[in-house]
């Protein structure tokens, strides 16, 4: 579009249309909402006729023939060419083996799909025809969404095939242009729109977690094929879910988005969720806006709330009211619905997409014409979320689960599957929300099994009790090495520890009080935390690493009452009271008549966050009962501990929690590279003490480097924070 001649008009884009742009835009190379659909062509196909057909629909509808342009703009546009023109890949096959046939077919197609547009120059679309019999075509349509939603192709490929038939005299006049629907969006009232989302919002403050998400260490490229589960309902299924929907006046989209709801409630422990949502977008009061070719889809928030007790019919009414109200709003930028929203605005209101495919490819269209018939229409694109449950109605409902491979195993996604399965099943039979359970046979055997302890612990003591033992038994034992060659025994970590706890208790703590400990790996930070649990109180692990936003939240969040720290910290909140451990190591003894604070082994030992991935970060909350169940086990199962003289344990930090089980192998190489130089814990000093010699030290850093010579017998992992470093 070098002259104004070549221009036919410019206007602004739709909400959903900048929102693609900006995506496509950060990685340009990637084939981001690039979309495919492809279909069998059987007979006697005019190819000529047909490639005319496809360049009539350039012509016929401005918005193919549309590019977009933003470099040096206040905002970005959408320019419509005079004239643009098809291009065509066109391949004969005939020659190759079926089998080969089918390898280059699906060659081809993956190669297509990732080929990205310059969305600069029009048009954004191409053709292909790959020819496999005399009588027997693949045809494919690949074009950028920033132009169509799926809605079009069945308007686009009807009227080609009535080209076809009888050439442009055959097409009805043409439909309303885009344009016509951003002069529409121009005229809404921002407001109102506003206005309807707080209060559909209203209260939601924390984006809903995806089940079963956790990091990946690879993650395929962008333009790879998605992966995706696939269940097919099973005809039996389908009926029945028909026959309920009509029977309560329901849509088989509400009742997938019931067994959604379900899905990501039970999965994250809550009962109200928000995912997104799919609308036509093409308004009623907008005449002809159903036949209009162009971008009108949009993805909003659906909220779904699980009252208890609620009735499984009026909870899926709910939903469907929801539903209809939100087309009414339907315009809404994400961007601008997020902001109107309680939740935070530094991550996605939501993660998880559900699309109900709904093209109303009229029967009609695909019967014979010319001498030719058109069949088996399959598409292929790729969706922005981590996770996306799509509906493909038909004969046979199929559902996929699109996930993103840098955040779910397949494994993770095909458990998912199931208990969709499970909940889609329940709907039909449950009478009210609690009554729907999704665990199979299988899985509840497999957790009653895991739940079994037959092993009767003795578990009449604390860690800071156990410590406090050994340091009367073994006072000259060495209990602690740190990365500066500093050591403590028994009896010098068990006096410094009761000097905190003194301390602390000079600050009126009182039992299960949070104590924050922001100390850097090093004895004092051993010393610390045993000295908050000898104090009665429960240390909360403040990573000094984490940024000065993630300190402040978790400060705010669990409001300690005191912080431990090593001359300063970087946590903004001065009015809390601060305790320089090193100080207090240095200055005197407790008195001679201080008992530590008695505690029960249902009281709190320490609290600790999740990483917050998926949603702020939320406090665990461990009992004595729980951190001495982890000694336990350490003690009865460690080699080190049923050992002669001349073995160490070692124990480090597990850097990740959110998930509630140890870490991988990664984690325990990071973490030992960077944990073993500092101490042990006061749950791994009492494991170790119970069972090592009195002479028997941890290993120094160099140690560390040749642990062979160390004689390190195992590593136990506990948890301290869950920065997943």
């Amino acid at each position: 579009m070098d002259s104004i001649d070549a221009i036919a008009d410019i206007y602004e884009l739709a909400p959903m249309q900048h929102g693609m742009l900006f995506h496509s835009l950060l990685d340009p190379s990637a084939a981001m909402y690039v979309e495919q659909l492809s279909c069998e062509v059987r007979g006697n196909l005019p190819i000529e006729r047909w490639k005319q057909a496809w360049q009539h629909m350039l012509e016929r509808h401005a918005i193919l023939r549309s590019a977009f342009l933003w470099e040096g703009l206040e905002k970005p546009v959408q320019v419509v060419a005079a004239e643009a023109e098809v291009p065509w890949h066109i391949e004969d096959l005939r020659h190759l083996s079926e089998d080969e046939k089918q390898r280059r077919v699906s060659s081809f197609l993956k190669e297509d799909s990732q080929r990205s547009f310059d969305l600069g120059v029009a048009p954004l679309l191409r053709c292909a025809l790959l020819r496999l019999g005399e009588d027997r075509y693949r045809f494919v349509w690949t074009y950028h969404h920033l132009l169509l939603d799926g809605w079009c192709f069945s308007i686009v490929l009807r009227e080609a095939l009535e080209f076809v038939d009888g050439g442009a005299e055959a097409l009805p006049p043409p439909a309303r242009p885009y344009r016509d629907y951003i002069s529409w969006l121009q005229e809404q009232d921002p407001a109102r729109a506003e206005s309807f989302w707080r209060e559909t919002l209203k209260g939601f403050d924390q984006p809903t977690p995806l089940p079963f998400a956790e990091h990946q260490d690879s993650k395929p490229s962008a333009g790879d094929v998605q992966p995706e589960v696939i269940w097919r309902v099973p005809r039996e299924l389908m009926a029945r879910l028909g026959g309920f929907a009509k029977n309560h006046r329901l849509t088989l989209n509400t009742l997938i988005q019931g067994a959604w709801t379900l899905v990501l409630a039970r999965t994250a422990g809550t009962d109200d969720v928000v995912f997104g949502v799919t609308v036509s977008g093409r308004p009623a009061e907008l005449a002809g806006a159903e036949s209009i070719v162009g971008l009108f889809i949009n993805t909003v928030p659906l909220r779904g709330r699980l009252a208890a007790g609620a009735p499984v019919g009026p909870f899926l009414s709910s939903l469907q009211t929801q539903q209809g109200a939100i087309e009414a709003y339907g315009y809404s930028s994400l961007a601008d619905i997020q902001l109107w929203s309680d939740a935070p605005h530094d991550r996605p209101l939501f993660e998880s997409l559900l699309v109900f495919e709904n093209f109303p490819l009229d029967r009609s269209t695909l019967l014979e014409r010319s001498g030719f018939t058109v069949s088996g229409i399959e598409s292929q694109g790729r969706t922005g979320f981590p996770l996306a449950l799509m509906a493909i109605p038909g004969e046979q409902l199929e559902l996929r689960l699109m996930f993103d491979e840098g955040r779910f195993t397949r494994d993770a996604v095909e458990q998912t599957m199931r208990l969709l399965e499970v909940a889609l099943s329940s709907l039909l039979t449950a009478r009210t929300i609690d009554e729907i359970d999704l665990l199979d046979g299988a899985t509840r055997g497999k957790l009653l099994e895991w739940s079994q302890n037959p092993r009767a612990f003795e578990l009449g003591e604390p860690v800071h009790e156990l410590v406090a033992r050994v340091a009367r038994r073994s006072p000259e034992a060495t209990a602690l090495v740190g990365a500066d060659g500093r050591r403590l025994t028994y009896r010098e970590l068990d006096e410094h520890a009761s000097r905190v706890a003194w301390r602390l208790r000079q600050l009126g703590v009182q039992r299960e009080a949070r104590i924050g400990v922001g100390i850097g790996k090093s004895v004092e930070l051993i010393v610390g935390m045993l000295g908050v649990l000898k104090a009665g109180g429960a240390y909360l692990p403040l990573d000094l690493n984490y940024p000065a936003e993630r300190l402040a939240y978790l400060v705010r969040d669990a409001s300690p009452a005191a912080i431990l720290n090593v001359g300063v910290d970087p946590i903004p909140d001065t009015a809390i009271p601060r305790i320089d451990v090193s100080q207090v190591m240095a200055g005197e003894k407790a008195p001679p008549g201080f008992v530590p604070e008695p505690v029960l082994m249902e009281n709190l030992a320490y609290a600790i966050y999740t990483s917050g991935s998926t949603g702020a970060p939320k406090g665990v909350l461990v009992s004595h009962r729980n951190m001495m169940n982890l000694v336990a086990w350490y003690v009865e199962d460690a080699p080190a501990h049923r050992g002669g003289p001349g073995h160490a344990g070692l124990q480090h930090h597990v850097r990740r929690l959110g998930h509630g089980h140890l870490a991988d192998a990664r984690d325990r190489r990071r973490a030992l590279s960077r944990l073993a130089r500092a101490a042990l814990e006061p749950l791994g000093v009492a494991a170790l003490a119970d069972g090592a010699p009195d002479d028997g030290e941890l290993p120094s850093d160099a140690d560390c480097r040749g642990s062979a010579r160390a004689q390190v017998a195992r590593v136990l992992q506990a948890p301290a924070d869950d920065h997943g470093r």
